[in-house]
């Protein structure tokens, strides 16, 4: 699977009330809460899903999480999982088992159950593919689709090979997670696409049986039985999404509410208009142009709670990769797409002291020559378009990115 998928969930570690300077520069004098942020107009059309990002559901910073609701196919058994976080850098929805009241049918290939490894920086999700019906907001509901369980302790257990992809351990606790689900409404119809239908690999994985005993070994598996993009299984509004946060002030906000508009330039809500289309190369990524320097992995991410970056001459909070400047940064940087369209990014850095959970300014190192991740900070007070690879736009076909 292309890295652009594994990206999406690194956490940064904030003390909000203690970051402190590095021992090159002075402690700021914390800040007084900023006054909450001018809320986005409700779309005039009924293609959303509300975003909510605040202390919801375990007090995660920029953490943009939205509900749900899913069903055993068929029934009318259902459950709205709330505090699910809204990702354009992952691809399905995938759902913390605790969190999970409703039993899902296993999904089965030739007989035998089938499992999944999706690794973040986080570290892998590892648990059953189960079949729901999914409804988001009024859209039409979607029947029998694929969603990841994860860290169900009644499936078999993690295999060695999905826990030697990442250092870091399976994800298994939505309050360490900050969330109870993901779903990723990233430029991909599919978690994986040919690469896993056409071999083997090590994101799929054919078990001897779905309880605690069985063992699983990785098979190929088939495009329509992966992991899909939700968005791309609508039967209207499905070549994309728009996400709209409001603008934020230096301090931030304890709160900040938004929409996930479906579809791009299908109704009179999600419009390109003016803003400027940046195409993704092969690996799913554009180029940043940052004081000089081209990264060409980079790319954008509502998943990621901070601007990612490397700049050594920006201090950090002690014990942390967290930027903690002395005063407010005012920076800039160039995005550039596969089509050679480009747009300048203008973005402040400061040090997260207000008791806050949603910042426009959060930045931290991620010790990286080739990736800027414009993180969630970026998405405040802009509207961001994320088309679905091969889907038809008014701008041409994605997979691109717009703003």
């Amino acid at each position: 699977m292309n890295d652009f998928i594994r990206r999406s969930l690194l956490l940064v570690l904030i003390v909000a009330a203690g970051c402190n300077g590095s021992s090159s520069s002075s402690t700021p004098a914390a800040t007084p809460a900023a006054p909450a942020p001018t809320p986005v107009p409700t779309p005039a059309d009924a293609n959303f899903l509300s975003i909510a990002v605040n202390a919801q559901p375990y007090g995660s910073v920029n953490t943009p999480t939205a509900s749900v609701t899913v069903c055993q196919p068929g029934t009318s058994n259902c459950q709205t999982i709330n505090g699910v976080l809204i990702d354009t850098g992952s691809v399905g929805l995938r759902i913390f088992s605790s969190a999970l009241a409703v039993p899902l049918q296993q999904q089965e290939v030739n007989g035998k159950p089938i499992g999944e490894c999706e690794v973040f920086l986080a570290g892998p999700t590892w648990g059953p593919i189960g079949l729901a019906d999914l409804q988001m907001g009024n859209q039409p509901k979607i029947s029998s689709m694929p969603v990841q369980i994860i860290a169900d302790s009644n499936f078999a257990p993690e295999p060695a090979d999905c826990a030697n992809r990442s250092i870091q351990p399976a994800q298994t606790d939505p309050a360490v997670a900050g969330f109870n689900g993901i779903l990723g409404v990233g430029p991909l119809p599919q978690d994986c696409g040919n690469f896993c239908a056409s071999m083997p690999t090590n994101e799929y994985y054919s078990c001897t049986s779905a309880s605690p005993a069985g063992t699983c070994t990785p098979t190929a598996q088939a495009v329509g039985d992966q992991v899909p993009n939700p968005v791309a299984l609508l039967p209207v509004d499905n070549n994309g999404v728009v996400v709209e946060l409001p603008q934020l002030s230096s301090n931030g906000a304890p709160s900040a509410s938004g929409f996930l508009l479906f579809g791009i330039g299908t109704e009179s809500d999600n419009q390109l208009g003016s803003a400027t289309v940046l195409t993704l190369n092969s690996s799913l990524s554009i180029n940043v142009t940052y004081k000089g320097a081209s990264l060409p992995d980079s790319f954008i991410d509502s998943g990621s709670q901070a601007f990612f970056f490397r700049d050594s001459s920006i201090p950090a909070c002690h014990d942390s990769t967290t930027y903690c400047p002395s005063s407010l940064l005012k920076l800039s940087a160039v995005a550039t797409g596969q089509n050679g369209n480009s747009s300048t990014i203008n973005f402040e850095i400061a040090t997260p002291l207000s008791p806050n959970f949603a910042f426009n300014d959060l930045g931290a190192n991620n010790h990286s020559s080739d990736e800027f991740d414009l993180g969630l900070p970026f998405f405040f007070g802009r509207s961001v378009f994320v088309a679905i690879q091969g889907a038809g736009t008014p701008a041409g076909p994605g997979p691109y990115w717009a703003f």
